[in-house]
């Protein structure tokens, strides 16, 4: 029986992919360096407290990682007016609490960005776990069992849903039964080999688990 659905948040729940390159660009410029492709594919795979040193180091800018960590927020605040929700996220959300299935986000962006983007929408949402919250990031499984331990639900219970091969792995290591949901940025990955399902937008979500309530 399905008690829970775990979200994703960046690039599922908002297109905020977007919204990391223009802080990214302007953070770098600010030293004087370049946010080229090789550096994009780096930070996109590691959270953002090793995406600051890896800044530091490769480089070589002349502060701590604890103050461009601030300085990354107050530029992803100004940047995330402009943020918009992924197709199908809302109509999802309505029909889970239709049905009575909670809903729970798990995500390796820090608290601080997450509250910005989830101002309006938190209290729909029975447990946010952060990437500040867990020892390990995506692809390992540690945010999604700290979401199970603190709902009390075993993975057979969960749903995960993401939009990134590291997202699904994470999902899957956790023994969630996983959808991909491809965005603009990952349509050309092929999911099919680790998903247990693979679907076009969040509104197609409705009906998978429709037909799992209905089994």
């Amino acid at each position: 029986m399905i008690k829970v659905v775990i979200f994703d948040m960046d690039g599922l729940m908002f297109d905020t992919i977007p919204i990391w390159d223009k802080v990214m660009f302007d953070l770098l410029k600010s030293y004087g360096a370049e946010f080229t492709q090789e550096v994009k594919s780096k930070v996109y795979s590691i959270r953002q407290d090793e995406c600051v040193k890896y800044f530091i180091e490769k480089f070589s800018i002349p502060q701590t990682p604890e103050y461009l960590m601030e300085k990354m927020g107050r530029i992803f605040k100004q940047h995330a007016k402009s943020v918009e929700a992924m197709p199908g996220l809302y109509e999802l959300l309505d029909y889970l609490e239709e049905v009575g299935i909670k809903k729970a986000i798990a995500t390796t962006s820090l608290r601080k960005d997450v509250t910005v983007l989830v101002s309006g929408i938190k209290d729909r949402f029975a447990e946010i776990v952060c990437g500040d919250d867990v020892l390990h990031s995506k692809p390992e499984p540690d945010s999604y069992i700290e979401t199970m331990k603190r709902l009390g639900y075993l993975a057979e219970e969960c749903i995960s849903l993401e939009d990134s091969i590291n997202g699904v792995k994470s999902g899957k290591a956790a023994g969630c039964y996983t959808i991909a949901v491809p965005n603009e940025h990952s349509k050309d990955v092929d999911f099919s080999a680790i998903a247990d399902l693979v679907v076009k937008d969040l509104s197609e979500v409705i009906e998978v688990i429709d037909k799992k309530l209905n089994v």
